[in-house]
């Protein structure tokens, strides 16, 4: 499947005008000249997976230090998870991310 008819099969699974340019011009940058769309859906994918996997254990450490330790490093925990989303948030569009992830898991 080509791109084209790919972007048509985003289009109907709720990818906006604006998310499908952006996936084009990502794929425009000088090392994005070898992907397709398909590959980069799939890098979305494992960004989208690994950002949840380190929510999930930054939370179980911070769970682990407010409730088990007594020592109040557990506050300081949360106030890192709230840094550290906002950077995954800046560094990973976690919108067409999650897309992406349906998308693929939907069309197989």
């Amino acid at each position: 499947m080509d791109d084209t008819q790919l972007e048509i099969k985003l289009r109907a699974n709720g990818f906006s005008e604006k998310n499908i340019i952006l996936l084009r011009k990502r794929l425009q940058t000088p090392d994005g000249e070898l992907k397709t769309l398909h590959i980069l859906l799939s890098e979305l994918r494992k960004r989208f997976y690994i950002s949840v996997a380190i929510v999930i254990f930054m939370f179980l450490m911070a769970g682990y230090a407010t409730f088990a330790r007594n020592t109040g490093n557990g506050y300081w925990y949360f106030g890192a998870i709230i840094i550290l989303c906002i950077y995954l948030f800046a560094a990973t569009p976690i919108g067409i991310a999650w897309k992406a992830t349906r998308f693929l898991n939907k069309e197989g």
